[in-house]
């Protein structure tokens, strides 16, 4: 009984949270937009099915082969002495909807993929949905726990293998573990784990080799090209003719052929091609050229790296470098999922947006420039920015939790809506992590109007988390100046010589620029594009929180005015009334 009135409870918040929203002025249809969208293009495609190496059968069966190997050579078993016992447990998760899938997600300590971790990985760097997973359910996902961790009973899960891991290396494991056996019994037995499961290539078949190999540490920097921020300098070396010479002396010939062209001789003489001492070398101009634009940082970033059951992961810094917590002795599979614990893109209803990267020793480093994953990671930074750094005291937009799971941003390979909007705000559709209430739609656009449609976005976010009450009710007007305000204010953060729009009569004003920035009285002298006809505006002072915190339950452009000049003590403020005017 309990349990249908749950369900009921449930249904009937979905129910009530969405008819709430309908009224919206941008509430769309989650399914509208190009359907020829490849939101498809690049997914990865498994090969064969690999066998466990890991299990716990076959770690036996290893053990046992050395074993059995030092006593042929009369060498003593005590070199062996590993207890093999079930340490951890590969797991598929079966989360039937958003709400489920959600909930593995808030445990951070459950590193989840879409594809299975012991298939081959034959193409693609982009998302894995399993062909067997119902449309509109979220598609399998699958990690390695150990052995006593509790799992999540509101999902049903399913025990795949029973795995014995041994050489797990993390930086949090080294601090706490004591060592139980010894490296070089342990290196012996995953060798030859992986050579009995047919895991060992050829070129690694020599075991005290590998045994010895010292282990690496993942690594590398992740970064965006953005045609706005910094210059680029490039040479380019360009073939411009043979030069010809003679092979013993050096001398410089026209050619090896009398008088069919080529550079001037520099000796009186010339060789004869038959007495085979011609020689010829390239010679090259070159040529430097300067291009705006460099390549940027991904701030924020989690870079994962696998081998097997184990991953190690890093956050990049403001230059896009990462170093992972933990250390592998052969190589391992990188990734991104292009999400943080507060938000998450996708590149489809269900999908999320990920890059599956190379398998590789040593370090990786990406440089991402026109495609989907470049825009994936302009989307990214600025969602970054307004969740995780300095924001002037704003409000950042809706956090995760039980009830409001993590912000999802659709990014759809467009660069404008049926609508002719760059990017769109759905408030209702957050509800228990319901579909996506961010959509993008700047893909192929400047890394500077990706980064501001999102801000702008994320603001309209912000603002309902702030005023869910009266949201719905406020006019567009209103909600849009204080968007475009934001978008202002955040994204100079980034690009100091951001400007707005134009200045126009309609709803999406430059109100808010013009009651932070100074005076201009041209357009010439305008750091915003805002109100500049005369008398010219002529207020200024204001912070982005002030007129924040005066928008709080205000629905209408008068009242929002009058708040703030009821709220503050500002020496422009009499010229505030005649600025919303202008805009009017």
């Amino acid at each position: 009984m309990k349990k249908h009135s749950l369900r009921f409870l449930t249904l009937t918040l979905i129910g009530i949270l969405i008819c709430s929203c309908q009224n919206d002025d941008d509430f769309f249809n989650e399914n509208q937009g190009n359907k020829n969208e490849l939101s498809t293009f690049n997914d990865i495609v498994l090969g064969k099915k690999l066998e466990n190496p890991y299990s716990v059968t076959n770690m036996k069966k290893a053990l046992n082969n050395l074993k059995t190997s030092s006593k042929k050579s009369a060498k003593s078993t005590d070199n062996f002495n590993i207890n093999v016992e079930t340490t951890h447990l590969y797991i598929k998760f079966i989360p039937k909807n958003e709400e489920e899938l959600a909930i593995l997600k808030k445990d951070s300590t459950l590193i989840l993929y879409s594809y299975p971790l012991d298939y081959e990985i034959v193409e693609g760097t982009g998302y894995y949905r399993d062909p067997e997973v119902p449309e509109g359910q979220p598609t399998y996902q699958y990690c390695a726990i150990k052995v006593n961790k509790m799992l999540p009973q509101e999902v049903e899960s399913e025990i795949l293998e029973e795995l014995f891991i041994p050489d797990e290396d993390s930086d949090d494991a080294s601090k706490s573990r004591k060592k139980q056996f010894s490296t070089q019994d342990v290196n012996s037995l995953v060798d030859e784990s992986l050579k009995i499961t047919n895991n060992l290539k050829e070129t690694q078949n020599n075991s005290k080799l590998f045994a010895r190999r010292s282990k690496w540490r993942p690594a590398g920097t992740i970064r965006v090209w953005d045609e706005n921020i910094g210059t680029t300098t490039s040479t380019r070396r360009i073939f411009s003719h043979w030069e010809y010479y003679n092979c013993q002396t050096g001398e410089i010939l026209r050619n090896c052929n009398s008088g069919t062209g080529g550079p001037l001789p520099l000796a009186e003489f010339e060789l004869k091609p038959e007495e085979d001492n011609c020689c010829k070398r390239a010679i090259y101009t070159y040529t430097t050229t300067t291009t705006d634009g460099s390549y940027v940082g991904v701030e924020g970033v989690k870079v994962r790296a696998r081998r097997w059951f184990t991953t190690h992961r890093g956050i990049a810094n403001s230059s896009g470098y990462y170093s992972c917590d933990g250390r592998f002795r052969r190589p391992a599979n990188y990734s991104i999922d292009w999400e943080r614990y507060e938000f998450a893109l996708r590149d489809g209803w269900l999908n999320g947006a990920t890059y599956n990267g190379p398998k590789i020793t040593g370090n990786w480093n990406l440089n991402l420039r026109g495609d989907k994953q470049a825009y994936y990671a302009t989307i990214f930074r600025a969602a970054h920015h307004y969740y995780y750094k300095d924001i002037k005291g704003l409000r950042r937009p809706p956090q995760n939790s039980f009830w409001r799971t993590q912000m999802k941003i659709r990014a759809y390979l467009e660069n404008v809506s049926n609508e002719g909007s760059l990017g769109a705000h759905a408030a209702g559709w957050r509800a228990f992590g319901l579909y996506s209430p961010i959509k993008m739609y700047t893909y192929q656009r400047p890394a500077i109007e990706t980064y501001a449609t999102t801000i702008h976005e994320l603001a309209h976010a912000s603002h309902w988390h702030m005023d869910r009450s009266d949201f719905s009710d406020t006019e567009t007007k209103v909600k849009e100046s204080w968007a475009r305000g934001v978008q202002w204010e955040l994204t100079r953060m980034t690009y100091p010589d951001y400007l707005s729009r134009e200045f126009r009569r309609d709803d999406y004003t430059l109100v808010v620029s013009d009651m932070i920035d100074d005076d201009f009285e041209t357009e010439e002298d305008t750091t915003n594009k805002g109100y500049y006809e005369s008398p010219n505006d002529q207020v200024s002072g204001y912070t982005i929180r002030q007129i924040e915190d005066a928008l709080l339950h205000q629905k209408t452009w008068n009242s929002w005015r009058d708040n703030i000049i009821s709220k503050y003590t500002n020496p422009t403020e009499e010229h505030l009334t005649r600025l919303f005017s202008a805009y009017e």
